[in-house]
């Protein structure tokens, strides 16, 4: 499945993956690859996504573009989304609110 939800692609553009630091981000939605910027469509980001899934990662996060999901099912992969997205706008929202020091 791919998808553009809204904070992973806001975290994708500071350039790496959000990180998974609450319960459902760690045990359920597990572990998020990366594939850096690439046009769309293009071979050099299917390749590159592909890359990740063949690592054994089932969810990508693309740089300035969006999530793609490998599961067993459409049910799984919506859940899959759901995690990476809730997991994103919880780290985003703690970005902001961490003290700049």
């Amino acid at each position: 499945m791919h998808t553009h939800p809204t904070f992973c692609v806001v975290w994708s553009k500071f350039g790496d993956v959000f990180p998974r630091d609450t319960v459902g981000a760690v045990e359920t939605l597990g572990a998020v690859g990366w594939a850096g910027y690439a046009p769309p469509g293009s071979t050099e980001l299917a390749d590159s996504a592909a890359g990740v899934f063949a690592a054994g990662i089932d969810t990508v996060l693309m740089e300035r573009h969006g999530l793609s999901v490998a599961a067993s099912g459409l049910e799984q992969a919506f859940v899959l989304t759901d995690l990476a997205e809730e997991a994103a706008r919880i780290a985003y929202f703690s970005k902001l609110a961490a003290p700049t020091d």
